[in-house]
């Protein structure tokens, strides 16, 4: 019995990280936009400026009818994989979650090729941050499975917000 145990515990330890549909990010500011529509993610999160009181629109492009959630965490940024999740979590674990309405779609194809399904959200940036703040968002979804069984907790790239 010992031997099954180790067994196992190298297979957890070097399980790859499940195929799903993915989740993208974009973080729309008065002064920008950031993120990405298409690319794979990446542990290296994008930039993106904002002042308090400006709204900042956040999409997030993924499976239809789905609900999604917002990490929020301050700095710095890691790149873990976690196992039975796609994508790699860049929030911290002490991450705040928001929940955001269904992905419910937007006008229009997409002519990169990407999912046309989107959900956007508007959010005012509180007049109680500093300058000089930053902030990491990530997206978090149930997503359709590459092999088409049971969604895949799926993570968006990530996106840090610098009050200025």
């Amino acid at each position: 019995m010992p031997r099954s145990r180790s067994l196992l515990a190298v297979a957890l330890a070097t399980c790859l990280p499940l195929a799903a549909q993915s989740l993208t990010f974009v973080v729309h500011t008065p002064q920008g936009t950031s993120g990405s529509h298409c690319d794979p993610q990446t542990c290296t999160p994008a930039n993106a400026t904002a002042s308090v009181g400006d709204p900042v629109d956040l999409v997030l492009r993924g499976a239809f009818r789905r609900p999604h959630w917002l990490l929020v965490a301050p700095m710095p940024a890691q790149c873990v994989a976690l196992p039975g999740f796609a994508g790699n979590l860049l929030v911290a674990v002490t991450a705040d979650i928001v929940p955001l309405d269904l992905i419910t779609g937007m006008p229009g194809g997409d002519p990169l090729g990407c999912s046309s399904l989107a959900g956007t959200h508007t959010v005012l940036v509180p007049n109680t941050l500093p300058v000089g703040v930053q902030v990491l968002l990530q997206g978090l979804a149930p997503m359709p499975s590459a092999t088409g069984g049971e969604p895949v907790w799926t993570l968006s790239n990530g996106v840090v917000l610098t009050i200025v």
